[in-house]
């Protein structure tokens, strides 16, 4: 079994989850389809970066673009979710419809990603919890509002 460490692995990938393109049905992807797949994963990573969905993707040169021998730098378990959703974007160029078992699957894989990066924030504790030995500091004033830290000044 090969290791996908290329953006041109991942794509080929994509090609085969959507039936485009496969070595066992001896059907070789265009080049122009390709190119357009990394463009497209390009974007798609790109969107996911600004919902704060970091993957470890190591972006092209934008003067350049993207090439197929170029590393992904992304987690092998987080290769299927890019892989699933970007056959689904393909076919959706291609004027496919996209089967339901290929929307699932990119689905999963895609909620199964966002809980493998997921960061949860601290939370900042409310005034009316506890604190030290009990509820020791509890008044009316502010109650259920954070407070927020009077200055003192000194004349």
């Amino acid at each position: 079994m090969s290791t996908v460490t290329t953006k041109g692995d991942i794509v080929l990938i994509a090609l085969r989850k959507a039936a485009i393109a496969s070595n066992s049905t001896l059907t070789q992807p265009e080049p122009q389809m390709v190119d357009d797949a990394l463009t497209d994963m390009e974007m798609m990573l790109a969107e996911w970066g600004n919902k704060s969905i970091d993957v470890g993707y190591l972006f092209a040169d934008p003067e350049v673009g993207p090439d197929t021998g170029e590393e992904h730098g992304v987690k092998a378990g987080n290769v299927n979710a890019i892989a699933f959703n970007l056959a689904k974007r393909i076919l959706t160029d291609n004027l496919r419809p996209v089967p339901d078992s290929l929307a699932t699957q990119a689905d999963e894989a895609y909620k199964a990603l966002l809980y493998s990066v997921l960061v949860i924030p601290t939370l900042q504790r409310r005034n009316d919890m506890p604190v030290g030995k009990g509820n020791n500091p509890v008044s009316s004033r502010g109650r259920f509002y954070i407070e927020p830290v009077e200055e003192v000044v000194i004349p």
